[in-house]
């Protein structure tokens, strides 16, 4: 018995044709991907929630991602991506390609705890690091 033909929801038909469009490049094609630590930021729903990275030459992108209903937390770990370390900036600018929205923040706090996250449930990031590196800013956290 075939299913009667039904119409094609427009906010999930809009949601796939954004991801398709944003991963669409070749970092998340030809570049390596590696999955990243992710650590608790005050409670246990940092266990609902995914990092990993994708570099090509000095292309990257970072993608988080809360599997759970829940409002998710965490620290994630980045562990020398970029060179971070070695960036003469005492700031850092991240574009959330997902929200149209950019973050700053402090290297230093980039490098020893790592990049705080707070995601609705089912909610993302992919982040990218925005060519003009910010040299002064609030330095606060998203």
């Amino acid at each position: 018995c075939r299913v009667q033909d039904e119409p094609p929801d427009e906010v999930t038909v809009a949601f796939y044709d954004r991801i398709l469009a944003l991963t669409n490049e070749d970092v998340f094609h030809l570049g390596q991907w590696a999955l990243l630590t992710v650590r608790s930021a005050g409670d246990d729903s940092f266990n609902n929630v995914i990092a990993y990275q994708w570099t090509a030459d000095r292309d990257w992108r970072l993608v988080v991602v809360n599997l759970s209903p829940m409002v998710a937390q965490a620290y994630i770990r980045l562990n020398g991506a970029l060179g971070m370390e070695s960036h003469t900036s005492l700031n850092y600018t991240l574009y959330d390609q997902f929200s149209d929205l950019s973050f700053e923040g402090r290297r230093k706090d980039l490098i020893q705890g790592g990049l705080y996250v707070r995601l609705e449930p089912f909610g993302c990031h992919i982040f990218s690091l925005e060519d003009g590196v910010v040299e002064k800013g609030n330095g606060g956290k998203k």
